[in-house]
């Protein structure tokens, strides 16, 4: 194989160095030597110091303190910005949403949804969280849409995803005396814990939130992972 031409070898050899600077593993001791987290940020250096265009990771992230997993997700983003694929698996779902365009979500070796992470946030609604003055039915919240109910109805509150229309959530509370009413964006976590659920399906025939409903499920080897 030909050397690289000049150009080549400047723009790796600064590659390199920048990515050095972020993930200062040091070069002052033997590698059978590293802590877990040295070793982690060495792993990364050598997975980005030839400029790549395409990059695997398996829990990136493991072993990095929290100053070192922000400049990571900060340095991905950088990464991603240039140009370069980022494909990583991750159980922490925080950082996911952190640095992802789009997740896939394995379920059972197959691939049970892959789509934007903002469009399946979307799709699988939003947390609701109820406070009314008095006592509380719960069958008033007997209603399409509503999923993971959770009811005090002596402390008359009430919690749960909603995928439904609102003016029929807003009509069923009509009756009440609203002492607080919040709906928000429901956590990634949430959101995978449905795909996981007992919702599912013991035997895998049914995909949560329809995600893979007419087509075949591409096949995937590992653990369940995001």
């Amino acid at each position: 194989m030909p050397p690289p031409e000049p150009d080549a070898f400047s723009e790796v050899v600064t590659s390199l160095s920048c990515t050095v600077q972020v993930f200062d593993a040091p070069a002052d001791r033997p590698v059978g030597d590293y802590s877990r987290g040295n070793q982690q940020k060495l792993a990364i250096v050598l997975a980005f110091m030839h400029d790549p265009d395409l990059v695997v990771m398996d829990e990136p992230t493991s072993g990095l303190d929290p100053l070192l997993q922000d400049r990571f997700y900060e340095f991905v983003r950088a990464e991603r910005d240039r140009g370069t694929t980022v494909f990583f698996s991750s159980h922490i779902l925080s950082e996911v949403r952190k640095v992802c365009d789009r997740v896939g979500i394995i379920r059972d070796g197959h691939l049970a949804a892959l789509e934007g992470v903002e469009e399946l946030l979307d799709r699988s609604g939003k947390r609701v969280e109820i406070d009314v003055e008095g006592s509380f039915d719960p069958a008033d919240l007997s209603l399409p849409g509503v999923h993971d109910l959770e009811t005090d109805p002596e402390r008359g509150t009430a919690s749960f995803m909603f995928t439904g229309a609102y003016d029929d959530l807003l009509g069923r509370l009509r009756d009440y005396s609203v002492r607080d009413l919040e709906i928000e964006e429901a956590p990634l976590e949430d959101v995978f814990m449905r795909f996981y659920g007992d919702e599912a399906g013991v035997d895998g025939s049914e995909t949560p939130l329809d995600a893979t409903k007419d087509e075949e499920p591409a096949t995937a080897g590992g653990d369940d992972d995001v």
